[in-house]
């Protein structure tokens, strides 16, 4: 599990996710979180990424648009976004993330959702 948040939002979700044991690592620049999911050994199962779309350098719509060109079946992408307007989520949805949830949002959904979202990465192979 990959998480790419805006700075605040990192510690709040942190803080939660201390005791879930498939978060890997925490990305604050969208340049960043683009480069290491590229980098990423193809094939195996998919990696679960909890995106923000406002992130520094590289915004989560774009690395949504060029992960779906690029490596389509290697991440179960989610998008948490302080942005709830339709033409943001259908935007999300179209590019190919799984969810799109609006902040603030309610964590122990967030969490219950995540565990569901492993569950499902854990259940398929991606042909490298």
């Amino acid at each position: 599990l990959k998480m790419a948040q805006r700075p605040p939002s990192v510690g709040i979700l942190a803080n939660q996710m201390r005791d879930f044991d498939s978060v890997r690592e925490f990305f604050t620049s969208g340049t960043v979180v683009l480069q290491r999911l590229l980098d990423l050994p193809r094939g195996g199962r998919p990696t679960v990424v909890v995106l923000d779309v406002d992130l520094p350098g590289v915004d989560g719509h774009a690395i949504l648009e060029r992960i779906g060109v690029e490596r389509p079946d290697a991440f179960l992408i989610v998008v948490l976004s302080s942005h709830a307007d339709e033409s943001v989520q259908v935007r999300s949805l179209l590019a190919g993330a799984l969810d799109h949830l609006a902040k603030p949002f309610n964590v122990r959904v967030l969490m219950a959702k995540l565990r569901r979202w492993v569950t499902i990465a854990r259940h398929y192979q991606v042909a490298a």
